[in-house]
């Protein structure tokens, strides 16, 4: 067991904690690498990436944990990977690449195809992902994602054995994409929302540790079917992620 050597900021008291890493409880969690995002401040770099543009990367605006968003990569369809970094105490520089979620119709079909090994937006991501790491091979990088951005970090993760930490993931089929868990030695994490719509259809991956978070709309036996839908749908969102998280005491 081990102090976190992040130095923490002085406007932020919580960043101080030095088992804040640990989510102030380092007999519950680990963080091999004493540099791993928080899961809040990992949530909120997924929540950030969904709206983020151009004009974030040159204001430079620091997030919880002093994490800043300094790129964001693309292609020609859904994929959006932002890069946040921060400093540590030591002068090196941490990272994570963080994937968008759903917005568009175009990006629900991709968590369909994700699982099935016909997503663009995936081959894209393992590429561009393998490309970053390469070129930080000294460097700490976390790989970090909501909806089909939880698929796309996981393999992420795994290809480049880096650890991750996803939130209402859709699911990978790893094989089709040239990767195996077997190679795996990292560590994963996912974080679900009770009744989510994407672990109701697929349930829960087949790598990693699942933690289920306390569900913010309820659904119940004698609901509509309709109503049902939309009430999982809601419970898929980032703003159900984050308010789950602060529910369950998470930092």
């Amino acid at each position: 067991m081990s102090e976190d050597t992040y130095p923490g900021e002085l406007n932020n008291p919580q960043s101080l904690n030095l088992y804040v890493y640990v989510v102030n409880n380092p007999l519950r969690y680990v963080d091999p690498s004493g540099y791993i995002p928080t899961v809040l401040e990992a949530a909120r770099m997924a929540q950030h990436i969904y709206g983020a543009t151009e004009d974030d990367i040159q204001s430079q605006t620091r997030m919880d944990g002093g994490w800043t968003i300094i790129d964001i990569m693309t292609n020609d369809e859904g994929l959006k990977m932002g890069v946040y970094s921060r400093l540590k105490k030591d002068g090196a520089t941490e990272y994570s690449l963080v994937n968008k979620g759903t917005t568009t119709w175009g990006d629900w079909g991709n968590n369909f195809q994700q699982p099935i090994g016909f997503s663009t937006d995936m081959e894209d991501s393992i590429e561009k992902s393998i490309a970053f790491v390469n070129a930080h091979k000294d460097d700490e990088v976390t790989m970090v994602g909501h909806s089909k951005g939880g698929a796309e970090a996981t393999a992420n993760a795994v290809a480049n054995n880096k650890n991750a930490i996803t939130f209402n993931t859709a699911l990978v089929h790893l094989y089709a994409y040239g990767l195996s868990k077997g190679d795996y030695t990292a560590t994963m994490t996912h974080y679900v929302v009770e009744g989510e719509i994407l672990n109701y259809i697929f349930t829960a991956p087949s790598i990693g540790k699942t933690v289920y978070l306390p569900q913010q709309h309820k659904i119940k036996w004698w609901h509509a079917s309709l109503y049902i839908t939309n009430q999982r749908i809601k419970n898929h969102s980032m703003n159900s992620v984050i308010n789950a998280l602060e529910e369950a005491d998470y930092n």
